[in-house]
């Protein structure tokens, strides 16, 4: 059941009404914040509860202790008390079935912090979490914020319209993609994504990649790979490439995804010789699915015009549901 009593931002402008409108992939509220510890943490994200803007955000640095940070708001008219956790995807899963991260809690605290936290009324709470990732280096993960929610309501499958619905219907629960930090030498830039589909048909998906601020001529691409991310020539995503040349490049391709199918999907960025992908260089990848009937909450869907896909697999669609993103702002090490 929905804890509508407590409220863990999915946007800035999330004040708890459900479902939540816009992103809900960049909680504002779970915060990765480097592996330096500020002494007056828990003040300090209090104190910018209303103004955290993403210089608070820092990459997660693998094989180092990194601390993440929780905002918890009651939004009820009376005290609260309750248990916040933090769990991650194992995989890079955009669709985050539960299955993929509700075994994977992360439980040691940063120094100060305690995981039950009792809030007045409309007070503001904060608890820090020690997380040092060893495994899937150079690949996006998933942090996962519950406050209050009984752990055995967390479900196993979704299909893919429950799924969205259940993470908008949530207040008490956080979402954010996270990176993990490993800038290949060359300055070959790689992610692995994991895509889905959660029905019991075959179904229809749009893959999209947004690059911004790329020097020209960096070549953008993405295909289907094995879990380790060694691209598959003949998988269901054929390889999809161009070069870019203005400061926002798009890429799309549209699949057919088999019932209940998982893969994954490669994405790669190579500048030119010589050239280096500059600080504010980012990268947006997107799936979405084209259903061809059934009704659907509008702050899911996008206008099918938006997209590049097939004219006639447009004027079967219904609509177009956004399943999953990752933003990657790919920092320099």
């Amino acid at each position: 059941m929905a804890n509508q009593k407590l409220l863990i931002r999915d946007t800035m402008k999330d004040v708890g009404t459900v479902p939540s409108q816009g992103n809900v992939w960049q909680s504002p509220d779970i915060i990765p914040n480097g592996e330096i510890l500020n002494a007056e943490w828990e003040e300090y994200f209090k104190g910018n509860y209303e103004t955290y803007t993403a210089s608070d955000y820092k990459p997660v640095e693998f094989g180092s202790t990194n601390n993440v940070f929780v905002r918890v708001k009651n939004i009820s008219q009376t005290t609260q008390t309750f248990t916040v956790r933090l769990y991650y995807s194992n995989v890079t899963s955009l669709l985050l079935e539960p299955d993929t991260w509700k075994s994977n809690e992360i439980t040691e605290l940063v120094k100060g912090a305690s995981s039950s936290i009792t809030l007045a009324a409309g007070a503001i709470g904060v608890t820090g979490f020690k997380w040092k990732p060893t495994s899937d280096k150079n690949k996006h993960h998933c942090l996962i914020a519950t406050a209050g929610l009984d752990t055995s309501s967390i479900p196993s499958k979704l299909k893919n319209q429950d799924f969205s619905s259940w993470v908008r219907n949530h207040s008490e629960i956080g979402w954010r993609n996270v990176r993990i930090v490993d800038q290949l030498p060359d300055n070959h830039l790689k992610d692995v994504f994991e895509i889905e589909n959660g029905d019991d048909s075959e179904e229809s998906f749009v893959i999209r990649m947004d690059t911004y601020n790329a020097p020209n001529g960096t070549i953008i691409s993405f295909q289907s790979c094995q879990a380790n991310g060694t691209p598959i020539s003949d998988g269901v995503v054929t390889k999809k490439s161009k070069s870019t040349s203005k400061s926002h490049d798009k890429l799309f391709e549209s699949v057919s995804l088999s019932a209940n199918y998982q893969g994954y999907v490669l994405s790669q960025v190579q500048p030119p010789d010589g050239q280096t992908v500059p600080n504010d260089f980012s990268v947006i990848f997107t799936y979405y699915w084209l259903p061809l009937f059934g009704e659907f909450d509008e702050a899911l869907t996008v206008p099918l015009e938006s997209l590049e896909i097939d004219p006639e697999l447009a004027k079967k669609a219904i609509t177009a549901l956004q399943m999953g993103s990752a933003s990657t702002d790919m920092e320099k090490k």
